[in-house]
């Protein structure tokens, strides 16, 4: 899996070019690639919705990203609410 192939969203790629070629990117997607792959587990969000709020949202709308991580039921309620909100 490529990082780079789940960004599709135009104005993300002109505004980060080359980012996701960065060494620190590549080790990231080979780490996410043996996670997905290792069987182990359950892995969230799903490969397709990894760069989702990105792609949902073009880069001048965006006036501030907050990144981080939610562990445990959170995370599953948040991909929850996200489902029923397309609905």
């Amino acid at each position: 899996m490529k990082l780079e192939e789940l960004l599709v969203e135009e104005t993300w790629l002109e505004a980060l070019p080359g980012e996701l070629q960065k060494p620190y990117a590549l080790t990231l997607s080979k780490f996410v690639e043996s996670e997905i792959s290792g069987g182990d587990g359950v892995i969230f969000p799903p490969t397709h919705l990894i760069f989702n709020a990105l792609n949902s949202t073009p880069f001048h709308t965006v006036k501030a990203v907050i990144l981080g991580q939610v562990r445990g039921f959170a995370g599953f309620l948040c991909h929850s609410t996200f489902r029923v909100c397309l609905e």
